[in-house]
């Protein structure tokens, strides 16, 4: 998926270190793998999972990643999916369009009626983002993040929403694209 400054691009073998980094010491996410042998294994499950996409979020230009994202467990007779694994550098500018393209690949490509996201309870910034995009919001629910059970928030986003998101998406994405990034 392509976009007008950023991009995503299945995740490859050669992306560890820079997973490993994005990755590390985020609070909002789950732990995941803590070695480069523990993340070329869990790499290796995930390129048999037909109903998992994980993804660079890469600057078009120049080819430098900026995050991560995923759209899994996808429900083929539901056609409904999950979005998570969001996780972008420090300052990148990639969020919005980041977003978009999740929705665009979940809604276009892989042609699903519904996706949804769960964000902790204490990710105040990217629920109130979720907020603002128009999406809905659940009640508050339990889910478990490395062995403990957290409090979060479900957003969705049903397909006859999508046009109304993207062109917000859309207006915000074109702003943000001339942003520079400072490492």
């Amino acid at each position: 998926m392509q976009g007008l400054r950023f991009g995503l691009r299945p995740v490859a073998d050669h992306d560890i270190p820079f997973i490993l980094r994005v990755r590390r010491g985020n609070p909002f996410i789950g732990k995941g793998t803590d070695s480069a042998e523990a993340q070329r294994q869990w790499l290796a499950a995930y390129y048999d999972r037909p109903d998992d996409f994980y993804f660079v979020v890469q600057d078009s230009a120049t080819g430098e990643p900026h995050g991560l994202v995923g759209i899994y467990r996808v429900d083929a007779d539901a056609r409904s999916a999950e979005w998570g694994r969001w996780v972008l550098r420090a300052g990148s500018p990639a969020a919005v369009e980041s977003a978009l393209l999740v929705y665009r690949c979940a809604f276009e490509k892989l042609t699903l009626e519904t996706v949804y996201c769960r964000t902790l309870l204490h990710n105040l910034q990217v629920i109130s983002f979720h907020d603002s995009c128009g999406l809905e919001r659940g009640p508050a629910m339990k889910i478990v993040v490395n062995g403990t059970t957290c409090d979060a928030i479900e957003h969705r986003l049903e397909r006859n929403g999508w046009p109304g998101v993207e062109r917000r998406l859309s207006a915000i994405a074109s702003r943000w694209a001339t942003r520079p990034y400072a490492q």
